[in-house]
């Protein structure tokens, strides 16, 4: 059982990327302020995660199979750590998946299987947690979105639509739960991120996409070509990400959101204050080559 002053977290996706870079730093926190249960889909993903997080198994650190599309596997993971620790202080939702793509070449099974990880998984998870946390009368739960989840982005419209409604969710339930100031809801929203998901995004073979049309194959090559250099100089680390998740648990008043790359947030307010939409439009375009 985690000493008392340590807080128990509970982190999805943790084979690769921000999950793993997460419980890693939460794992070996210098005043061993965290007990991290990390959990993935599929344990033979583990190995990364344990190579780097060797020093901490089974002392900070600990593994656990979590399927987040399940909510059966949710139920038997949270009741289980429940019983063993008899408290999850901090959840954070970091597994999702996406693609890049043209929006008319994704199957219908897809795009189910994605909003079930992104978008139930989380909701599932949270769910199962608030009775607890509203019994304690404290708890906190981190949802990984991202920019994609405040603003479009070309190729990614399903994807980005599973952002939006985490977004949407965690903004509409954080009011839902003033009655219960200790329990924060919390977005992380990071630009992009130099992990396996953004190379194998921008890897994406056109080829491969059914009845693509040769306009939005151009469109899509153009994009990807522009895109690509400029995500590479300014992306973040999983690590980058994971100091800012640290703070936003340290501290006595999180925050509701943490946009995690200033280089956004010029385009983030353009959002914001053009009510027409025209203007992130016109920012967005410089990704690929529109038609005049």
């Amino acid at each position: 059982m985690a000493e008392s002053n340590q807080k128990v977290v509970l982190i999805t996706g943790c084979s690769t990327g921000i999950g793993l870079a997460t419980a890693v730093v939460l794992a070996n926190d210098a005043e061993k302020r965290f007990k991290v249960y990390a959990t993935m889909r599929n344990l033979d993903k583990k190995n990364l995660l344990e190579k780097e997080g060797a020093e901490y198994l089974g002392k900070t650190l600990f593994i656990e199979k979590l399927d987040v599309s399940s909510e059966e596997e949710i139920g038997q993971v949270v009741d289980n750590l429940m019983s063993k620790e008899g408290r999850i202080d901090v959840l954070v939702n970091n597994a999702a998946f996406g693609w890049f793509g043209p929006t008319q070449c994704h199957k219908s099974e897809e795009i189910q299987s994605m909003f079930a990880t992104n978008v139930f998984g989380p909701i599932n998870i949270i769910k199962k947690m608030l009775p607890h946390w509203k019994e304690r009368g404290s708890g906190q739960a981190i949802t990984v979105t991202s920019t994609g989840g405040v603003i479009g982005f070309p190729y990614s419209a399903v994807y980005v639509s599973t952002k939006f409604a985490m977004e949407g969710f965690i903004e509409s339930l954080a009011l839902e739960l003033l009655p219960f100031p200790n329990i924060r809801m919390t977005l992380v929203e990071p630009g992009p991120v130099l992990t396996k998901f953004f190379s194998n995004a921008q890897g994406e073979n056109l080829a491969k996409f059914e009845g693509i049309d040769e306009p939005t194959k151009e469109a899509m090559s153009e994009m990807n070509r522009n895109s690509a250099a400029t995500f590479e100089k300014v992306g973040q680390k999983g690590e980058d990400i994971a100091k800012i998740i640290i703070n936003s648990i340290v501290t006595d008043k999180p925050q509701l959101r943490y946009m995690t790359n200033d280089k956004f947030a010029d385009l983030i307010k353009s959002k914001y204050t053009d009510l027409t939409g025209e203007k992130p439009l016109k920012a967005m375009s410089q990704w690929f080559k529109v038609a005049e």
